[in-house]
């Protein structure tokens, strides 16, 4: 599937329950005489042997009708390249009808007992981990086998030989089906020769410091894995068949590692440029806290990361360091910023707490977001102020920023007074001078009116003296030549990757936030009827139509009267309106709530998902 161009792009409609959804991409594939290729959200691979089929994933387009058009009745055994929804949401049905499942050793749990990974707190708040990707299945599947790295697989005179893939990617495997011309199914680490379908999936660790590399070199080992497999072919989940293996990953490397550059020059350092802090700013402890001091010894504070910074405040307090806190400021909603403020707030109740407009419903609501390092709990905030606001405190003139940085959801204060101009910067950029656009699930985008780029044309506009970051206890200074220097690694990165997605705008590739539940995560009684939104971000030069569909469990429903199609302008935000009901007898408990997404006529599958809670 060419989301660039579907000028050709063959549509049908296929029956998913009780609604219909439009399905887009390439068309079924013959690539021998019992093997077929068959497209929809994913690529599902289907080897026949009389009525018999083996099947490489299955996505949940592969009906009975589909199957029975090929002369095949029986499913026998289903592949899965990963724990992924949109790869086996299919497989359900198959099972039910008695097809076994082979999956990878490192991954069963994920289908054999995906409840676990629901419940477990790293994947809801202060998420720093982010393998497995939060796309795995919502209900078990039963495991047939479980393999590793060259095992074998025999079936109907077939071997079918299992390729580890080291990573980043959790529980993922490709299998090679052996013969003349060796094809290999080979998942998601491959789109076509020299892309990728997206990007953020590959992120392991919060400090993947390359954006996307995952553990050091996982990536690039899992594509020389793919490599030197001796596949004649490469049948990818998304994306083009490739007849020419070596070239694609060859080009693919290369540019990876053009990309990575670009991540090495806006993320190189300079400590040289540090500088004295001035008299009426101080840092809080080792913490991501600094504090404004005005004349009258009262204190504003710029963020508040845990209840140290509440316990030396209190104590500069009782030694008559300050007199009290006037305010807070908090530049984004990261645990380690927020983490102490309803504490502080306790204790100063007359406290303003302080934050650009765009950050107020993700503090003040944290479980409607699912985000990394984000804290569950709520900041009292009080005054949320528009991009650009000033206003006088003490001596000192304030100037708040939308600053989406490290995060969409980021700002900055501009302090004016005694003769100095400083910029509160957050986690802008990091200790020496470098942009902290590292980790793509916070939502750095990139655009010539997003991410950095708006920052540094702002940092142009506002020439501070001195720019202090949250993890750094000195100041430091920029110069234009450094301005440029990494607004020209981004335009380099942006072009780079305008060739390395298939997508019309990078950004679909890159921001995971694109498409959003809206609350992603609510509370509700049995009987209830609840209001869930789809959120879509249109990254596209052109108009876009979408739809979701939630797929709702036993005994709910979808009101009809649902607004579940939206149209969304260039570079336009919108969102289908969904009305779930939930039945008097549900049992108390978290419901995962899978949303099959459709945009501008591709089927794209369950690719994201809403929690809701029932209370009794």
């Amino acid at each position: 599937m060419n989301h660039k161009d579907t000028k050709n792009t063959k549509r049908f409609f296929v029956s998913l329950g009780s609604s219909w959804c439009i399905m887009g991409g390439m068309c079924d594939v013959q690539l021998m005489d019992n093997l077929f290729i068959l497209s929809g959200a994913v690529q599902t691979g289907v080897l026949r042997a009389g009525t018999k089929a083996l099947l490489f994933d299955c996505c949940e387009t592969v009906t009975p009708e589909r199957l029975a058009a090929l002369g095949i009745t029986q499913v026998e055994l289903i592949c899965c390249t990963q724990p992924r929804r949109p790869n086996v949401a299919g497989a359900y049905a198959w099972a039910a009808r008695g097809a076994g499942l082979v999956v990878a050793a490192a991954g069963q749990e994920l289908f054999a007992q995906p409840e676990a990974y629901w419940a477990q707190w790293k994947q809801r708040y202060d998420i720093m981990q982010f393998q497995p990707v939060p796309q795995v299945p919502v209900a078990p599947l039963p495991v047939t086998r479980a393999v590793d790295d060259g095992e074998v697989i025999e079936w109907e005179g077939y071997r079918i030989r299992v390729v580890g893939l080291p990573g980043p990617l959790h529980g993922a495997v490709a299998y090679l089906l052996e013969g003349a011309a060796p094809v290999c199914f080979s998942g998601d680490y491959l789109y076509g020769p020299g892309q990728f379908y997206e990007l953020y999936p590959f992120q392991s660790d919060y400090l993947d410091v390359h954006g996307f590399r995952g553990e050091p070199n996982a990536l690039e080992a899992s594509l020389g894995a793919l490599r030197d497999c001796g596949a004649a072919v490469l049948v990818p989940s998304h994306g083009e068949i490739m007849r020419d293996p070596a070239a694609a990953i060859a080009l693919t490397l290369d540019r990876l590692h053009a990309v990575q550059q670009t991540y090495a020059v806006t993320g190189h350092g300079d400590e040289s440029m540090r500088a004295d802090s001035v008299d009426f700013v101080q840092h809080v402890g080792d913490t991501t806290s600094l504090l404004v001091t005005s004349e009258s010894g009262d204190a504003l504070l710029v963020d508040c990361g845990d209840d140290t910074v509440v316990w030396a405040l209190l104590k500069m307090r009782s030694e008559g360091a300050i007199r009290g806190i006037d305010a807070a400021y908090i530049t984004h909603y990261h645990c380690d910023h927020v983490w102490g403020l309803g504490h502080l707030h306790f204790y100063y109740p007359e406290m303003e707490v302080i934050a650009d407009a765009h950050l107020a419903d993700v503090l003040r609501h944290p479980s409607r977001y699912r985000l990394p390092c984000i804290s569950h709990r709520a900041v009292p905030l009080t005054r949320p102020v528009a991009d650009g606001e000033t206003w006088q405190w003490r001596e000192f003139t304030l100037t708040s920023y939308h600053f989406p940085s490290q995060t969409l959801y980021h700002d900055a204060l501009l302090v004016e007074g005694h003769g100095r101009r400083v910029l509160f910067a957050g986690d802008s950029f990091g200790p020496g001078l470098w942009l902290a656009d590292y980790c793509p699930p916070n939502r750095n985008l990139l655009g010539e009116d997003e991410g950095f780029f708006r920052c540094l044309r702002r940092l142009r506009e506002m020439q501070p003296e001195l720019i202090y970051d949250a993890h750094g206890q000195q100041p430091f200074r920029w110069t234009p030549a450094q301005w440029a220097e990494k607004e020209a690694g981004l335009r380099q990165r942006a072009a780079l990757l305008r060739e390395m997605l298939p997508w019309e705008h990078p950004n679909f590739g890159l921001d995971e936030g694109w498409i959003a539940a809206y609350p992603y995560q609510q509370d509700a009684g049995a009987g209830a009827t609840i209001r869930l939104d789809v959120r879509f971000h249109n990254h596209a030069p052109h108009e876009r139509l979408a739809a979701a569909e939630p797929v709702v469990p036993a005994g709910w429903a979808l009101d009809p009267y649902s607004l579940t199609v939206c149209t969304l302008p260039a570079g336009a935000e919108g969102h289908a309106q969904c009305y779930l009901h939930i039945p008097l007898d549900a049992a108390p408990g978290p419901y995962v709530i899978p949303l099959r997404i459709t945009w501008n006529g591709h089927f794209l599958g369950q690719v994201r998902h809403a929690v809701v809670t029932v209370f009794g």
